[in-house]
Protein backbone atom coordinates (compact mmCIF):
# COMPACT_ATOMS: atom_id res chain seq x y z
CA UNK A 1 0.00 0.00 0.00
CA UNK A 2 2.81 2.39 0.91
CA UNK A 3 4.70 1.51 -2.25
CA UNK A 4 1.56 2.18 -4.33
CA UNK A 5 1.14 5.63 -2.78
CA UNK A 6 4.82 6.38 -3.38
CA UNK A 7 4.53 5.51 -7.03
CA UNK A 8 1.37 7.61 -7.35
CA UNK A 9 3.06 10.72 -5.92
CA UNK A 10 6.09 10.12 -8.14
CA UNK A 11 3.90 10.05 -11.22
CA UNK A 12 2.14 13.29 -10.13
CA UNK A 13 5.50 14.97 -9.54
CA UNK A 14 6.77 13.94 -12.98
CA UNK A 15 3.61 15.25 -14.64
CA UNK A 16 3.79 18.59 -12.84
CA UNK A 17 7.47 18.94 -13.73
CA UNK A 18 6.73 18.19 -17.37
CA UNK A 19 3.94 20.77 -17.47
CA UNK A 20 6.24 23.40 -15.96
CA UNK A 21 8.81 22.77 -18.67
CA UNK A 22 6.31 23.04 -21.57
CA UNK A 23 6.33 26.59 -22.93
CA UNK A 24 3.27 28.77 -22.50
CA UNK A 25 4.70 31.69 -24.48
CA UNK A 26 3.01 33.05 -27.60
CA UNK A 27 3.57 35.49 -30.46
CA UNK A 28 0.63 37.21 -32.15
CA UNK A 29 0.74 39.35 -35.27
CA UNK A 30 -1.31 42.54 -35.49
CA UNK A 31 -1.55 44.38 -38.83
CA UNK A 32 -2.65 48.02 -38.81
CA UNK A 33 -5.15 47.48 -41.65
CA UNK A 34 -6.30 44.70 -43.95
CA UNK A 35 -6.38 46.84 -47.12
CA UNK A 36 -3.76 49.37 -48.22
CA UNK A 37 -3.12 51.50 -51.28
CA UNK A 38 -0.14 50.88 -53.50
CA UNK A 39 2.91 52.60 -52.02
CA UNK A 40 1.25 53.09 -48.63
CA UNK A 41 3.26 52.18 -45.52
CA UNK A 42 1.90 49.28 -43.47
CA UNK A 43 2.60 48.93 -39.75
CA UNK A 44 2.90 45.43 -38.29
CA UNK A 45 3.22 44.51 -34.61
CA UNK A 46 4.38 41.22 -33.10
CA UNK A 47 3.03 40.87 -29.57
CA UNK A 48 5.13 38.55 -27.42
CA UNK A 49 3.58 37.01 -24.34
CA UNK A 50 5.76 35.12 -21.87
CA UNK A 51 3.33 32.90 -20.00
CA UNK A 52 5.60 30.53 -18.13
CA UNK A 53 9.12 30.41 -16.83
CA UNK A 54 10.73 30.83 -20.26
CA UNK A 55 13.90 32.88 -20.25
CA UNK A 56 14.71 32.88 -23.98
CA UNK A 57 12.98 32.76 -27.39
CA UNK A 58 13.60 33.28 -31.12
CA UNK A 59 11.22 34.89 -33.65
CA UNK A 60 11.59 34.62 -37.44
CA UNK A 61 9.09 36.76 -39.37
CA UNK A 62 8.87 36.23 -43.14
CA UNK A 63 7.42 39.23 -45.00
CA UNK A 64 5.73 38.77 -48.39
CA UNK A 65 7.88 38.83 -51.52
CA UNK A 66 7.87 42.18 -53.33
CA UNK A 67 7.58 44.23 -50.14
CA UNK A 68 10.35 46.57 -49.00
CA UNK A 69 11.25 47.31 -45.38
CA UNK A 70 10.69 50.93 -44.40
CA UNK A 71 11.53 50.55 -40.71
CA UNK A 72 12.83 47.27 -39.27
CA UNK A 73 12.64 48.42 -35.67
CA UNK A 74 14.97 46.34 -33.50
CA UNK A 75 14.95 43.35 -35.83
CA UNK A 76 17.84 41.79 -37.71
CA UNK A 77 17.19 41.69 -41.47
CA UNK A 78 20.50 40.30 -42.73
CA UNK A 79 18.49 37.55 -44.46
CA UNK A 80 16.32 38.76 -47.33
CA UNK A 81 12.60 39.08 -46.52
CA UNK A 82 13.26 37.93 -42.94
CA UNK A 83 13.01 39.92 -39.71
CA UNK A 84 14.44 38.18 -36.66
CA UNK A 85 14.42 38.86 -32.92
CA UNK A 86 16.19 36.86 -30.22
CA UNK A 87 16.17 37.10 -26.43
CA UNK A 88 18.60 34.83 -24.63
CA UNK A 89 17.74 35.62 -21.00
CA UNK A 90 15.17 37.39 -18.80
CA UNK A 91 12.39 37.14 -21.39
CA UNK A 92 9.46 39.50 -20.73
CA UNK A 93 6.27 40.52 -22.47
CA UNK A 94 7.08 42.92 -25.30
CA UNK A 95 5.74 44.22 -28.61
CA UNK A 96 7.95 44.52 -31.69
CA UNK A 97 6.96 46.91 -34.51
CA UNK A 98 8.13 47.14 -38.10
CA UNK A 99 6.93 48.97 -41.24
CA UNK A 100 6.85 47.83 -44.86
CA UNK A 101 5.36 48.91 -48.19
CA UNK A 102 4.97 47.71 -51.79
CA UNK A 103 4.15 49.13 -55.22
CA UNK A 104 2.67 45.82 -56.38
CA UNK A 105 -1.04 45.00 -56.40
CA UNK A 106 -2.65 41.82 -55.10
CA UNK A 107 -3.24 39.74 -51.99
CA UNK A 108 -0.36 38.72 -49.74
CA UNK A 109 0.19 36.36 -46.82
CA UNK A 110 2.56 36.74 -43.88
CA UNK A 111 4.41 33.74 -42.48
CA UNK A 112 6.43 33.58 -39.31
CA UNK A 113 7.55 31.18 -36.62
CA UNK A 114 8.83 31.33 -33.05
CA UNK A 115 10.44 29.06 -30.50
CA UNK A 116 10.37 29.48 -26.73
CA UNK A 117 12.41 27.72 -24.11
CA UNK A 118 10.86 24.31 -23.59
CA UNK A 119 9.43 23.99 -27.12
CA UNK A 120 10.22 20.83 -29.07
CA UNK A 121 9.43 22.44 -32.44
CA UNK A 122 8.67 25.77 -34.11
CA UNK A 123 5.30 27.42 -33.60
CA UNK A 124 3.36 29.44 -36.19
CA UNK A 125 2.81 33.11 -35.38
CA UNK A 126 -0.93 33.60 -34.95
CA UNK A 127 -3.18 36.60 -35.54
CA UNK A 128 -3.46 38.70 -38.72
CA UNK A 129 -1.71 37.13 -41.71
CA UNK A 130 -3.20 38.60 -44.91
CA UNK A 131 -3.22 41.96 -46.68
CA UNK A 132 -4.72 43.32 -49.94
CA UNK A 133 -3.06 46.05 -51.99
CA UNK A 134 -5.09 48.15 -54.44
CA UNK A 135 -4.68 51.27 -56.56
CA UNK A 136 -4.83 54.52 -54.63
CA UNK A 137 -8.40 55.82 -54.35
CA UNK A 138 -7.42 59.24 -52.94
CA UNK A 139 -5.83 60.64 -56.12
CA UNK A 140 -7.90 63.30 -57.86
CA UNK A 141 -7.71 64.17 -61.52
CA UNK A 142 -7.22 67.91 -61.69
CA UNK A 143 -7.06 68.12 -65.49
CA UNK A 144 -10.73 68.97 -65.81
CA UNK A 145 -10.68 71.80 -63.30
CA UNK A 146 -7.39 73.09 -64.63
CA UNK A 147 -8.68 73.13 -68.17
CA UNK A 148 -11.84 74.81 -67.00
CA UNK A 149 -9.86 77.53 -65.27
CA UNK A 150 -7.68 78.03 -68.35
CA UNK A 151 -10.75 78.33 -70.51
CA UNK A 152 -12.22 80.88 -68.12
CA UNK A 153 -9.02 82.92 -68.19
CA UNK A 154 -8.83 82.77 -71.97
CA UNK A 155 -12.44 83.79 -72.20
CA UNK A 156 -11.92 86.72 -69.83
CA UNK A 157 -8.80 87.83 -71.71
CA UNK A 158 -10.44 87.79 -75.12
CA UNK A 159 -12.03 91.03 -76.36
CA UNK A 160 -15.77 91.23 -76.79
CA UNK A 161 -17.36 92.39 -79.99
CA UNK A 162 -19.12 95.14 -78.03
CA UNK A 163 -17.76 98.27 -76.39
CA UNK A 164 -15.77 96.58 -73.58
CA UNK A 165 -13.38 93.73 -72.80
CA UNK A 166 -11.56 92.09 -69.86
CA UNK A 167 -7.83 92.67 -69.47
CA UNK A 168 -5.30 90.07 -68.19
CA UNK A 169 -6.18 90.90 -64.58
CA UNK A 170 -9.84 90.23 -65.15
CA UNK A 171 -10.85 93.91 -64.99
CA UNK A 172 -13.59 95.19 -67.29
CA UNK A 173 -12.21 97.87 -69.58
CA UNK A 174 -14.36 100.16 -71.73
CA UNK A 175 -13.13 100.87 -75.21
CA UNK A 176 -11.96 104.43 -75.80
CA UNK A 177 -14.60 106.70 -77.31
CA UNK A 178 -11.94 108.07 -79.65
CA UNK A 179 -11.56 104.55 -81.10
CA UNK A 180 -15.29 104.29 -81.71
CA UNK A 181 -15.71 107.86 -83.05
CA UNK A 182 -12.53 108.18 -85.10
CA UNK A 183 -14.37 107.51 -88.35
CA UNK A 184 -17.19 109.84 -87.42
CA UNK A 185 -14.76 112.69 -86.61
CA UNK A 186 -13.04 112.33 -89.98
CA UNK A 187 -16.37 112.46 -91.80
CA UNK A 188 -17.45 115.54 -89.83
CA UNK A 189 -14.24 117.38 -90.67
CA UNK A 190 -14.71 116.59 -94.35
CA UNK A 191 -18.27 117.90 -94.31
CA UNK A 192 -17.27 121.11 -92.55
CA UNK A 193 -14.50 121.71 -95.09
CA UNK A 194 -16.94 121.16 -97.92
CA UNK A 195 -19.44 123.53 -96.33
CA UNK A 196 -16.81 126.27 -95.98
CA UNK A 197 -15.87 125.80 -99.63
CA UNK A 198 -19.52 126.20 -100.67
CA UNK A 199 -19.86 129.38 -98.62
CA UNK A 200 -16.74 130.83 -100.22
CA UNK A 201 -18.04 130.01 -103.68
CA UNK A 202 -21.36 131.70 -102.91
CA UNK A 203 -19.60 134.85 -101.69
CA UNK A 204 -17.43 134.98 -104.80
CA UNK A 205 -20.52 134.51 -106.99
CA UNK A 206 -22.26 137.54 -105.51
CA UNK A 207 -19.08 139.65 -105.72
CA UNK A 208 -18.55 138.99 -109.43
CA UNK A 209 -22.28 139.49 -110.13
CA UNK A 210 -22.07 143.08 -109.02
Amino acid sequence: MIKTKGRFFLIIFILLFSLSVISAGSVTREISQSDVDKGETLTVKLIVGVGGSESFYLIDELIPAGWSIVDKGTADNSQQNHLKWATIYNANDITYTYKIKTNNLGDYLFNGTYVFEGDDSENIITGDNSISVAESSSGNNNDGSSNSEDASVNSSNSEDSGDSYYNSEGVLVLKSSSDNDSGFSLLTASLIGLLILVVILIILFFLFKR
